[in-house]
């Protein structure tokens, strides 16, 4: 049973972050990517 729930509290907080992720604007994610791949 709690096992479950684990399941189900995190499907919850990976939704939101995609949806948070989705919500970022275009240009900034972007910028991000490209700084990231200089390394």
């Amino acid at each position: 049973m709690k096992a479950l729930v684990l399941l189900t509290l995190t499907t919850v907080l990976v939704r939101n972050l995609i949806l948070v992720l989705s919500l970022e604007p275009e240009t900034e994610k972007g910028n991000y990517l490209r700084k990231s791949n200089s390394h």
